[in-house]
């Protein structure tokens, strides 16, 4: 049979299409097995926390800082400021206590503000991206690479970084119930092109500015490694013993995405499958 030759590009090109989606979904059934290897902290909202000490390898005060992670709710049932992540109460992500389907960002200089998400941002049994930044005056805050919330601090000025990281606890606040996962800390303020290319790909951990990055990955242990440079490991729990306020590990872990280059050229040496 002939074809015209606008019916031979249009099948040529179908052809192609064609042949790229099988490409995709073998290199989705090839990955099934090094996805299912990646894991991540459920907290039970009871006692659960994950600890990471004190470093004289961050400063004492910045005013460039950048926080991730990875958050997907149990529970938002308790009126409570209830942290994510808390850093020497200086800084951190919580929910609101006056409407815990709203992300805090907060910033302490003595006087303490904080920047937040809209109503329905935080879902129970979802996972979402958020970052939280602070440039010396403004807060903002992104969701899934999108700017959501933003605020200019009562009291601008730089923050106070160094002291102990907890993770799933603001002292004093019942704890968080739910999974975290990806959690990056960095001495710049990331731009939201930033933020968003990068949240669901892994980092090298030699990033310019990066100063922690914990990946959950272990899948095992009392130990919760820090991929970056600075290599400040923190434990499950409150000391490297097991006890109960440590949290549990998941395989069910924040969610993968494609990435790939070279589309056009058809060189597929850079696809990859990231999270």
């Amino acid at each position: 049979m002939a074809f015209s030759t606008s019916e031979f590009r249009l099948r040529c090109r179908w052809t192609r299409a064609a042949m790229v989606a099988m490409t995709l979904l073998t290199i989705t059934l090839s990955s099934e097995e090094t996805l299912a290897q990646e894991s991540a902290l459920v907290f039970d909202g009871i006692d659960d926390v994950a600890t990471v000490p004190n470093t004289n390898q961050w400063p004492i005060l910045t005013s460039s800082l950048t926080v991730e992670m990875w958050v997907r709710p149990a529970d938002l049932s308790v009126n409570e400021y209830i942290a994510m992540i808390w850093g020497g109460d200086r800084y951190g992500l919580s929910q609101r206590s006056t409407d815990t389907s709203q992300l805090a960002w907060t910033i302490s200089r003595g006087p303490t503000d904080s920047a937040f998400t809209p109503t329905g941002a935080l879902v129970e049994g979802r996972w979402d991206h958020f970052a939280g930044t602070y440039d010396g005056v403004t807060m903002r805050i992104y969701q899934n690479g999108a700017l959501v919330g933003q605020k200019d601090h009562t009291a601008p000025g730089s923050v106070n970084v160094r002291g102990e990281l907890l993770i799933g606890l603001w002292p004093g606040q019942p704890t968080f119930a739910g999974t975290i996962d990806e959690v990056r800390l960095w001495l710049s303020v990331r731009s939201q092109e930033q933020i968003a290319r990068w949240m669901g790909r892994p980092l090298t951990g030699d990033e310019p500015d990066l100063v922690g990055y914990w990946r959950f990955d272990e899948g095992s242990g009392q130990v919760i490694s820090d991929s970056s440079l600075i290599d400040n490991d923190g434990v499950r729990g409150i000391t490297s013993s097991a006890e109960p306020e440590d949290p549990s590990w998941t395989t069910d872990a924040a969610p993968i995405a494609f990435f790939f280059d070279g589309f056009e050229s058809g060189d597929t040496s850079a696809w990859t499958t990231t999270r």
